[in-house]
């Protein structure tokens, strides 16, 4: 029977007990080691923004809001055997992304018989990706890397999040790849020569959001490098040779330890030996290993607001070149698609993402949108 009652001192609500606080149960006497033998503790946490309860019993209550306060975790007494039914409720902007520990998946509600010491979190994210963030590495195909006992880490985020196994650069040699993934089109280049071979006054993603992007070269000596320099390949780094992108010399930096994820979009480029162009997979693999939780960790990502594209330039020089595509967010989790991609499919889900105008042969490429969940 459900209803409030008054217990050795604890407040007992239906199927469970509440400490005065409101957050546990502390047994002080033998009579209340009697009633908390009687209960099990239920340990419910909610990330990001919104709140989980009972119908009808405020005191089981668990709300969040995302980043300034936390209500949660809190942890109720539960008597012990009963069956409770637990429902969601995201804040204005947000939506459940899913249950875990005791609970699974991402209805709206959990039906939980509770027999002993139980865990429950709720994790809601943004509604709207805002942020995006692209990690190129170097001359793989999909087959060196997916499945390679040598690149472990990256074969775990293929398996968590999403694996566009499908996926095919547009070209050889590098450049044109990352010039095409960038402005649309390869612009006619069929070479790796430097900006003052090919400079471009095309309308290109950079220019598109001005101080909204950013480019993050390793091993880059200086902002804006227009010259290669060791392990800085200048044609892995697109950027610099678009002439109509002013903030260049503000917004394309080397790669820090502490990079910044704040902007729109973040290009990133790892020097020569960590995108495996010069050195082994598994030197590549440890460097993602590194890298990624860096982006994963942040404050953006875990609102739910960033996407991350890790792919590769171009395979190993084949006419297929087919390479790997693995997207990562916090709604694409487990998917493998054999939809056919390119590196233009994903500026466009980026320009989508974005609310960017498509460019060139973006606007006909397939959106990868809903195929990961990216809302």
């Amino acid at each position: 029977m459900w209803g409030v009652q008054r217990e050795h001192g604890i407040r007992t609500v239906g199927a469970w007990v509440v400490a005065a606080a409101g957050v546990g149960l502390l047994v002080a006497s033998s009579a209340s080691a009697v009633t908390a033998r009687r209960t099990v503790a239920l340990h419910v946490t909610v990330n990001g923004s919104g709140t989980v309860r009972v119908p009808g019993h405020p005191a089981f209550t668990c709300r969040a809001s995302f980043p300034t306060s936390r209500h949660c975790p809190r942890t109720f007494q539960v008597r012990k055997g009963r069956r409770i039914v637990i429902r969601e409720s995201p804040a204005s902007g947000w939506k459940l992304w899913r249950w875990s520990g005791a609970c699974h998946g991402s209805a709206a509600s959990c039906s939980l018989r509770v027999k002993a010491r139980r865990f429950v979190t709720a994790s809601f994210a943004r509604t709207t990706y805002t942020h995006v963030v692209w990690v190129v590495m170097e001359n793989h195909s999909y087959s060196q890397i997916i499945g390679a006992s040598a690149a472990p880490y990256t074969n775990y985020l293929a398996k968590t999040y999403g694996n566009a196994e499908a996926t095919y650069a547009e070209t050889h040699p590098s450049l044109p790849n990352y010039i095409a993934m960038t402005s649309g089109g390869t612009q006619g280049i069929k070479d790796d020569l430097p900006p003052s071979y090919h400079g471009l006054a095309v309308n290109n993603i950079f220019h598109q959001l001005g101080t909204g992007a950013r480019s993050y070269a390793e091993t880059m000596p200086s902002n804006c490098y227009k010259k290669d320099y060791p392990k800085y390949a200048l044609g892995s780094n697109p950027a610099v040779y678009y002439t109509n992108w002013t903030p260049c010399s503000t917004q394309d930096v080397p790669l820090t330890s502490t990079p910044n994820f704040s902007a729109r979009f973040t290009f990133v480029t790892p020097n020569l030996c960590h995108d495996m162009h010069s050195c082994s997979i598994s030197a590549g693999d440890t460097w993602l290993k590194g890298f990624i939780p860096k982006i994963l960790n942040s404050t953006l990502y875990k609102s739910g607001s960033t996407v991350i594209f890790l792919t590769w330039d171009e395979d190993s020089f084949t006419s297929t070149n087919h390479v790997p595509m693995i997207v990562i967010s916090p709604t694409s989790r487990g998917i493998v698609s054999s939809t056919s991609f390119t590196h233009y499919s994903m500026l466009r889900t980026t320009e989508e993402i974005l609310g960017e105008p498509l460019l060139g042969a973006a606007a006909s490429a397939t959106s990868m949108r809903a195929t990961f969940h990216l809302r």
